[in-house]
């Protein structure tokens, strides 16, 4: 009996809970599982057992604020849900354990990504402290294959004129970008020391711009490598997962360069991505948005071709915002890359002209011809203009010159011949 009665007892309190909508806060309920009672307010009724068995529900007892006076109370066999108190806290609590729990499952998602990428992260150092070399090789092979290229395409002939060029001019670079950075180091730090003076000392705090030269360094430290690639795509790169490695490409030199100058800028350029740090950067911020998007996958209520919309709105957000990163990236990268051409006593007024050529490049393409024609597309690009690039480093080239950095210069005859027409 007792049991029977408990099951209806639970049976309305989930009626009464899923029309909380209704519930009157003044009222509330109660059960006696040893006696069957139903308890509404101050007024009680008793279960049947007859009507238990016939499965038929006592009359319900609604109690009504509005037709209570005193001890007046309105009751009818009505079809309404009562709205107990008792019954509105505990559908209350439901509710809060319901949006705790809902906070929990999406604060979890981004959690669940960040340690996927640091199993990923830990099994690569694993890989890479078992057999050094080989994890290497198959970097450098994953490099290659971005330009269409493998191993076998890596020109190794030591008398071939194009790689004693990207040699020459890479060893004067590197050497040019790691004074520059282990300069920008002392500096940080004797300013870093000024300030800790000037508060009283006390516990060393950490300074954001010390850390920044200091994996600056580490980046720029240690034996460099020069690759030529023999690909039909044209190309320099540096990255970080191949750290101490400059590659270019047939194509880029074929197409593109045509003096040290314009070599020395495209080198300027890539090493200051490193620098900057903007890999590292770049993989920040593209697993922060790939998270947000399966947060925001998972909290779609949609179906259907909605949902599919849905998908390719946030995709086509997460590339946006990632394109406007790289084009700001870009801009760095140019502004700092010329600095280091001037500062290794390159002509950067004739590098700049290499831009032009690119710009030219791009416009001839087909793919360039299709950009110049929906223009949206552009929005998309990781890269400015070439011919926006061009016009801004002609300008810089006015101030960023090696006259400029005439006591750093490393070129003896060009600190010999600004002597000769200063004499003159």
């Amino acid at each position: 009996h007792a049991w029977a009665i408990k099951i209806v007892y639970h049976t309305m309190r989930e009626i009464i809970t899923s029309r909380s909508g209704t519930t009157n806060r003044n009222s509330y309920a109660s059960f006696n599982p040893v006696f069957g009672h139903f308890k509404f307010s101050n007024v009680t009724v008793k279960s049947n057992r007859t009507n238990l068995i016939l499965g038929k529900v006592p009359p319900i007892l609604v109690y009504s604020r509005q037709s209570h006076n005193g001890s007046n109370l309105a009751a009818s066999s009505s079809s309404q849900i009562p709205v107990p108190q008792n019954s509105s806290q505990v559908g209350a609590r439901l509710n809060n354990w319901k949006r705790f729990a809902r906070v929990v499952k999406y604060s979890r998602i981004p959690l669940l990504v960040v340690s996927v990428f640091g199993l990923g992260y830990n099994q690569g150092i694993i890989d890479y402290s078992r057999d050094p070399e080989a994890k290497k090789k198959q970097l450098l092979s994953q490099a290659l294959t971005g330009v269409a290229a493998t191993s076998a395409n890596l020109i190794v002939d030591g008398s071939d004129i194009r790689l004693r060029q990207v040699q020459r001019v890479g060893s004067r670079m590197t050497g040019t970008a790691r004074q520059f950075v282990q300069r920008e180091l002392r500096l940080a730090v004797q300013k870093w020391e000024e300030n800790t003076k000037t508060f009283g000392g006390g516990i060393a705090v950490a300074d954001p711009q010390v850390e920044f030269w200091h994996a600056a360094e580490r980046n720029m430290e240690g034996k460099w490598n020069y690759y030529l690639i023999e690909s039909p795509i044209p190309n320099a790169f540096v990255s970080e997962v191949l750290p101490h490695n400059i590659f270019i490409t047939t194509s880029m030199m074929d197409n593109f360069i045509q003096h040290d100058d314009d070599m020395a800028l495209i080198f300027g350029h890539e090493l200051s991505h490193l620098i900057l740090g903007h890999v590292s950067q770049a993989n920040q911020l593209e697993l922060m948005l790939r998270a947000l998007e399966l947060l925001f996958l998972s909290m779609d209520p949609s179906e259907g071709f909605l949902s599919l919309a849905f998908m390719s709105l946030l995709g086509a957000s997460r590339s946006l915002i990632g394109a406007t990163h790289s084009k700001n990236s870009e801009r760095q990268a140019d502004e700092l890359g010329i600095k280091l051409a001037a500062m290794g006593c390159y002509d950067t007024k004739l590098a700049s002209n290499v831009f032009e050529r690119m710009h030219q490049f791009d416009t001839e393409s087909a793919a360039g011809k299709v950009k110049e024609q929906h223009q949206v597309l552009r929005w998309f690009d990781t890269h400015p203009p070439t011919a926006e690039r061009g016009q801004f480093l002609f300008q810089e080239s006015n101030v960023e010159n090696k006259e400029k950095y005439f006591n750093e210069c490393s070129d003896v005859k060009d600190k010999l011949m600004k002597v000769f027409r200063l004499a003159k």
